[in-house]
């Protein structure tokens, strides 16, 4: 059964500098730790679709041994419009399962990790693409976003499971995420610290917290 792996990341300008090279890190370690794994290994599909003024597919639905660099990157200045994204990502997964069906291979519902800096900025359209994710069948709708960001936004209520970060670095990008994979479509396995799937040096005090 292929576990889908769609990645909704924010690009606008809030993300540039230091905080994209810490998604794009944790897009690498988040790779390498499931490469590691027989039973991701085969398994996971992954997409990335990146968001600012308007949303755009940046990798195709790819195994892992096809993904050679999943970096992206962001802009000086710009909007976060997540309706837009929510609006492409729509698409990409109905034309991701078409293909897939047609092509005989089964698959668990998907989830979308969606990373982002701040409030969106197309607060209308985001509530029409709003409701028809909610008809998607989503295994999970998922968001990893900046510590106040909920603070009169509705983040809390459109996703599924909602992390909240201080400063956003790649290691608690790849936990927070390694997490959510495990609980949704693992389940039974436990990670430990010392688990190959947690291949990290120098790793600092987490600051995220689970809302």
């Amino acid at each position: 059964m292929n576990h889908l792996i769609y990645f909704l990341i924010d690009t606008s300008g809030s993300m540039y500098g230091t905080s994209i090279n810490e998604v794009n890190k944790g897009l690498k370690k988040i790779r390498e730790a499931l490469i590691n794994e027989p039973w991701s290994l085969e398994s996971v599909k992954i997409s990335i679709i990146t968001f600012n003024y308007d949303a755009e597919l940046h990798l195709r639905l790819s195994s892992l041994f096809d993904i050679v660099d999943p970096s992206v990157e962001a802009l000086i200045s710009g909007p976060k419009n997540l309706g837009s994204a929510f609006l492409k990502i729509i698409k990409v997964i109905e034309n991701d399962r078409a293909n897939l069906e047609i092509r005989g291979k089964r698959y668990f519902d998907p989830l979308v990790f969606t990373i982002i800096n701040g409030k969106p900025s197309d607060p209308e359209l985001l509530k029409t693409q709003l409701a028809i994710m909610k008809e998607l069948k989503l295994r999970g709708l998922v968001g990893f976003a900046k510590e106040g960001s909920l603070i009169n936004s509705d983040l809390d209520s459109i996703f599924d499971h909602f992390y909240e970060y201080k400063n956003l670095s790649s290691v608690d990008m790849t936990k927070s995420f390694l997490e959510i994979y495990n609980y949704l479509f693992i389940d039974s396995v436990e990670w430990t610290i010392d688990h190959q799937i947690w291949p990290f040096e120098n790793e600092e005090e987490s600051t995220i917290k689970i809302i």
